[in-house]
């Protein structure tokens, strides 16, 4: 365990049945791991070149075992850290490879922001409707929308607004270096955020972010534990998975089945981030087509249920 501070540390703790458990299965999940190839479909060059742009450090290749870090107790944090694969510029994560396959990545889709809600006792698409993207701030349109991801968890997880904007602003400089990094650009995303979700704004500022990791790593364990009974190598990046394209619809039900088995309200949508080497004319992609209509025919359903209850009501 580590602590949440700026100079983190290892902290004692006993051994419970649970820790053990823990333990166990992501010593089991990297010993799966260590039976398959991961790689870049790049040329050294090319990933220099990137890495150098973008001043990052060069990958480790050997860094491809897992380790669960969680801040002060076994409540808060949690997620699976240390892979190369999550180290290296967001763009460069679309050529991964497995054993050679082309690759591509499974997305939960606002997941914070939904977790937010179901701490608050709501549900989400109940009160915005399906198709309303959390992250999509009318003023500022998609070219916010992955930083925002990074931000909702910054804001929650910080305890004063300028420890928060420090912390998105060092986040815009590695990632999204095409955003204004100022503090009036910062301050007015996160006051349009405040009015895009009036209902969960007092959760900012809160230092509530341990909590929200611990949940997205128990999901996290789920899908690595099933894919893994099913052969089926899984790169984690936190809320979202990377797979081999063959075992895309596999992945995608595991996604949805970690939330129903672990009782989490406000089940996310998930959304395909291809990858540089995918092709769509594969036929194990008519499978998680089907899939993706069959969920969005659930809910589409399901709301027009609750609906109708309510105007009963």
């Amino acid at each position: 365990a580590e602590d949440d501070g700026k100079d983190k540390r290892e902290l004692p703790f006993d051994d419970t049945d649970e820790i053990v458990r823990m333990r166990e299965a992501v010593r089991a999940y990297n010993t799966f791991l260590q039976g398959h190839q991961l790689g870049l479909s790049l040329s050294v060059e090319e990933i220099g070149r990137i890495l150098i742009e973008r001043r990052c450090p060069g990958i480790d290749y050997t860094r491809n075992r897992l380790y669960r870090i969680f801040n002060e107790d076994f409540t808060s944090g949690g997620r699976f850290y240390r892979g190369w694969w999550q180290n290296i510029p967001r763009d460069l994560r679309q050529y991964i490879t497995i054993d050679g396959e082309p690759c591509s990545e499974l997305d939960y889709s606002g997941q914070h922001l939904l977790l937010l809600y179901g701490l608050e006792g709501d549900e989400y698409r109940w009160l915005k409707g399906l198709n309303d993207d959390p992250y999509y701030l009318e003023d500022y349109g998609e070219d916010v929308r992955s930083l925002l991801k990074v931000a909702v968890l910054i804001l929650v997880n910080e305890t004063n607004e300028d420890r928060a904007i420090r912390a998105i602003r060092q986040k815009i400089n590695y990632d999204f270096s095409y955003l204004d990094s100022t503090d009036d650009y910062i301050k007015s995303l996160i006051e349009a955020l405040k009015n895009k979700h009036p209902e969960i704004k007092d959760q900012l500022f809160s230092g509530k972010g341990g909590e929200l990791q611990y949940q997205d790593s128990q999901i996290a364990e789920y899908v690595l534990k099933d894919m893994k009974a099913r052969g089926q190598p899984v790169l984690p990046v936190h809320d979202s998975f990377i797979v081999q394209d063959k075992y895309l619809a596999h992945l995608y039900s595991s996604m949805k089945e970690a939330y129903r088995m672990l009782g989490i309200d406000s089940i996310p949508e998930v959304k395909i981030k291809k990858g540089a080497n995918t092709t769509y004319d594969k036929p194990y992609f008519t499978e998680l087509w089907r899939e993706m209509d069959e969920e969005r025919e659930r809910n589409e359903k399901e709301l027009e249920s609750i609906k109708k209850l309510e105007d009963l009501l």
